[in-house]
């Protein structure tokens, strides 16, 4: 640019420096937000890879209480690491530690705030909120901030297919 601009003022070249910016300027902003748009329509798969990548830190229990037994059922899944996803098939809601969440979507360069504010608009993102991770365990741990989303819409993703199948024989 700066070898551009010095071969136009010696008449060296001649480039029309201004209308090339122009037009590059012009080209660069539609292939933005082209790429804004692409990146609004897929803010479900961001979910997605998430806990594509945490599924080992996976919490699935019911937040019932059985109405049989009075007594919280057996969690179909638990984490092998840190908490940070919690999902409940009977409420079809999903739980996810805010803190973790927007770490993971700094690192792979998705907007935390965009995407948050397009699944709200979509009634997916419910809100965020206290919630204790670990109701349902043997631990009792407190309440973290996490984010609350509703897996019924059906646009969203279906998270009961990770719930691992439980062997009929199985008596615990």
């Amino acid at each position: 640019l700066f070898r551009s601009t010095i071969c136009n003022e010696r008449g060296i070249l001649n480039f029309d420096l201004d209308r090339i910016f122009n037009v590059v300027g012009v080209e660069f902003d539609s292939v933005v937000a082209g790429k804004r748009r692409d990146d609004a329509s897929n803010r479900s798969d961001i979910v997605g890879d998430f806990i594509n990548r945490h599924i080992q830190n996976m919490l699935i229990v019911d937040d019932e209480v059985d109405k049989r037994t009075n007594m919280h059922s057996l969690p179909k899944q638990e984490p092998k690491g840190d908490l940070i996803i919690r999902y409940e098939p009977d409420t079809k809601k999903l739980y996810i530690v805010a803190k973790a969440f927007r770490k993971d979507c700094v690192e792979s360069q998705a907007s935390y705030k965009d995407t948050l504010h397009d699944l709200k608009a979509k009634g997916i993102y419910i809100g965020a909120g206290n919630k204790r991770m670990s109701k349902g365990m043997k631990i009792v741990a407190p309440g973290v901030h996490a984010l609350e989303f509703d897996c019924s819409v059906p646009d969203f993703i279906n998270v009961d297919a990770f719930i691992p199948e439980q062997d009929e024989n199985w008596r615990g």
